[in-house]
Parts: C-alpha cells; structure tokens; sequence
C-alpha cells in the first residue's frame, strides 16, 4: 500500500486515538521518500553548483535588468553558454532562462504598482521598455491584464 493511501484511510479512520500523531508520522515518510526520489534526479555537485549559478544568475538580472531582457547577455555576463544557463534555469525553477526573466519583469511592474503611484510611462522607462505601447503589451501576455487594471484590482 502506498503511503499516499496509508494517510487517505487513517484521515478517514473513524478512531481519532492517536490519529494526529500517525498522520504527522505518514507525512514525514512521505516527504522523505520525495527526497529521495529528489536527490536521484540531480547529482550532489551539479545541484550545488547550479544553485550558486542560478543566484549569480539572479543576481545579474537584478543588477542589470533595466539594460536588458535578454538571456544570452546573461549567459555572457556569467561566462557560460546560453544553453548551459537555460539548463540551469529548468533545473532550478523548471522554466527556461527566458521564461524566468519574463516572469521576474512582471513580479517586478506588480510590486512597483502595488507599492508606488508611479505611472505606466514612468514606469516604462524606468524598466527599460522603449515606449509604454510595448511595456502594456508585454505585461497583458504574461499577467492577462493590462498593467492599469492590474492597479484598479488591487484597490478593490
């Protein structure tokens, strides 16, 4: 029986003695077993290396991203090929480098309209888009609003 099972049947076991304590027990075995299964997946030294990789990586994109959206620049800045970088980003955080940086960009315009009263055209050019017609279009393809609307929810 799996665990996964084993934790179904002693939740809906209608005995609650001692229940709490064996859930906690099942849970445990269960996310051992996924750190197991985790740790065959990527080799000790790959995983550590390609961790302080990816920080380096993110460190680049906070420090230049007002410059360029671009993953292979990133790839050159870090010395490494774009793909090796693109290896690192999928086995970090499952998405491509591309991906990443896209999805960094809009957490970045969501805290600046979250947190200021800063204008779509402020903010265009402060995160280096070319005009506000591009920034609006970039953010509605990833975010599925435009960037005003984005603002009008959250005051809702």
């Amino acid at each position: 029986m799996s665990v996964i099972n084993e934790i179904y049947e002693e939740y809906n076991f209608s005995d609650n003695f001692a229940k709490e304590e064996i859930l906690q027990l099942l849970l445990k075995q269960l996310l051992l077993k996924a750190e197991r299964i985790k740790r065959t997946l990527i080799p000790k030294e790959k995983n550590s290396e390609w961790f302080i990789r990816f920080g380096a990586f993110r460190n680049h994109l906070e420090n230049h991203l007002t410059e360029t959206r671009n993953a292979k620049e990133y790839a050159e800045m870090m010395n490494i090929s774009y793909k090796h970088l693109n290896d690192i980003c999928k086995s970090v955080t499952g998405s491509t480098a591309k991906e990443f940086i896209d999805n960094f960009v809009v957490l970045e315009i969501k805290r600046h309209l979250a947190i200021s009263d800063i204008s779509v055209k402020e903010l265009t050019y402060e995160l280096g888009f070319d005009e506000p017609t591009n920034f609006v279009k970039f953010f509605k393809k990833r975010a599925n609003q435009t960037p005003s609307q984005f603002k009008n929810d959250l005051k809702k």
